[in-house]
C-alpha cells in the first residue's frame, strides 16, 4: 500500500493541515499510511491534471475539500462490515481510491471509460490490493456490487443497469439537484447529509 514516494513538495506542503480539518468535520481518524496514500493520490492527481484534464478544479486547496473530503464522509458513512462498492465515473478516482485507503477490507471498482482517464486511475491504485480498474461504461460490467458511489453523471440514465448490479448507492450532488433525485422511481432516499464545509453539497443514500 505504500508508495515509493510519499513526501509532500514545498508548494502543497499544507495537504496536511486541510486534510486535518476534513478529518475533524467529518469525525474520522486515519492512520499515518492512510494519510501518505491520500497525499500520494494528491500528489499523482496535480502532476497528470497539467497534461490530462482529470478534474476543473485546479485550485489544491478546493481539490482537498471537494474531492478527498467529499470522498471521506462517504466512506464514514459505509457499513462497518466488509463489502464491495464500484465508482461510477471515476474519473480522477473519487470517490473510489479515498474509499478503498479508508476502508482496507472492502473491494473497490473503478468504473471509467476514458481511456487516458484509465490509464491514471491504474497508476494511482496500483499500490492498493482491495481496488482493480474497469475500462469500459457501467452499463456493461459483468458483476454486481453492494453499493455504488456516483457523481457527475447521470442517475436516470444508468438507473436500470444500478437496478440490475447493486442494492444501494451513495450520490454526490448539489443542493439543487436532490429535488431531481428524488423524483426518480424505485429508489428510497434517506435524509441528504450536508457537507460540514460546503452546505451547497450533500450526499445522498438511497435503495432499490
Amino acid at each position: 500500500m505504500r508508495p515509493p514516494s510519499l513526501r509532500a513538495s514545498k508548494p502543497h506542503a499544507e495537504f496536511g493541515t486541510l486534510l486535518n480539518r476534513i478529518l475533524g468535520a467529518v469525525q474520522i481518524d486515519l492512520s499515518e499510511r492512510q494519510r501518505e496514500a491520500l497525499e500520494h493520490h494528491f500528489e499523482l492527481l496535480l502532476r497528470w491534471n497539467k497534461k490530462i484534464n482529470l478534474t476543473s478544479i485546479r485550485d489544491p486547496a478546493e481539490i482537498v475539500t471537494r474531492h478527498f473530503g467529499e470522498s471521506l464522509l462517504l466512506a464514514s458513512m459505509l457499513p462497518r462490515q466488509p463489502g464491495s462498492l464500484v465508482d461510477v465515473g471515476s474519473g480522477a478516482g473519487f470517490p473510489g481510491i479515498s474509499i478503498a485507503v479508508y476502508r482496507p477490507d472492502w473491494q473497490v471498482t473503478l468504473a471509467e471509460s476514458v481511456g487516458k482517464k484509465v490509464v491514471f486511475l491504474k497508476e494511482a491504485s496500483r499500490y492498493f490490493p482491495n481496488i482493480s480498474v474497469w475500462h469500459g461504461r457501467f452499463e456493461h460490467v459483468g458483476q454486481c456490487f453492494e453499493w455504488a458511489a456516483i457523481r457527475a453523471v447521470s442517475l436516470i440514465r444508468l438507473q436500470s443497469s444500478l437496478k440490475q448490479r447493486v442494492a444501494k448507492m451513495a450520490v454526490l450532488v448539489s443542493q439543487r439537484q436532490i429535488p431531481q433525485l428524488t423524483t426518480i422511481g424505485g429508489i428510497t432516499w434517506s435524509a441528504p447529509l450536508l457537507m460540514p464545509w460546503d452546505p451547497t453539497r450533500a450526499l445522498m443514500l438511497g435503495s432499490f
